[in-house]
């Protein structure tokens, strides 16, 4: 083998390795399936001991809380879920909600000093009246995604993904949170919260398993989702 050649194989080894070892932070029970509220409408104060797991509730119980509501453990879902019928749950067959001027926190793990990372999530909003909602997303105690009016999103179309603006990590773990700014009772839906390194080179990946509708949802979280045609029951099969 040539020097050059050899020079290649080092240098692309180098880099598969670093890709591998590269810190991904995990955010626990990002996809908010942890606990099952069994009505509503409200927020957490009567159900799970005020709480969902792994994260902290600010600025009053009642104003988080899990949607939609069940009838019983096998998640039978209440007719008078305020937000049932918000487009299809990215992960999972349940979302978080904030409203008025609560926030949704986390203690973060995982992260490697001085490497680059965005947030991804998928938000929705509240249908019909209350709207619209105001969210913000900070990391560190750095706004990531600015405070903004969210628009709802029903039926059979997916929540809209999000991707925050960059953050540079300082130390090994930080403070995920996600606070509502309007101080109404305006809610907004949250739900497949990720963190991932800059250099995740995936730019789209669709698995076209949405069953139904038109939209091709982007797994990648990096928010190209596709749209296939304009006839449903054709160009969707």
């Amino acid at each position: 083998m040539s020097n050059l050649k050899m020079l290649i194989v080092i240098l692309i080894a180098l880099f598969v390795t670093a890709q591998q070892a590269m810190a991904v932070p995990t955010v626990l029970n990002s996809g908010f399936e942890a606990d099952t509220f069994l009505n509503g409408p409200g927020g957490t104060s009567a159900q799970n001991g005020g709480s969902i797991t792994n994260w902290t509730i600010g600025g009053g119980a009642s104003q988080v809380g899990l949607n939609p509501f069940w009838t019983d453990n096998t998640r039978t879902t209440v007719a008078g879920s305020p937000h049932a019928d918000n487009g299809v749950v990215p992960e999972g067959d349940q979302v978080a909600f904030v409203r008025s001027s609560a926030s949704l926190s986390q203690l973060v793990a995982g992260f490697d000093p001085g490497t680059a990372y965005r947030v991804r999530y998928r938000e929705n909003n509240r249908s019909g009246g209350n709207s619209p909602g105001v969210l913000e997303v900070s990391l560190g105690g750095l706004v990531v995604v600015p405070d903004h009016a969210t628009t709802p999103v029903g039926g059979a179309n997916p929540y809209r993904s999000i991707v925050s603006d960059v953050f540079v990590a300082t130390s090994s773990s930080h403070t995920l949170a996600f606070t509502s700014t309007t101080g109404l009772d305006r809610s907004v839906l949250i739900d497949d919260v990720q963190i991932t390194p800059l250099s995740d080179a995936r730019i789209a990946h669709w698995k076209f398993d949405e069953v139904g509708g038109q939209t091709a949802i982007d797994s990648s979280g990096n928010g190209f989702d596709g749209q296939l045609g304009a006839t449903p029951g054709v160009d969707a099969n």
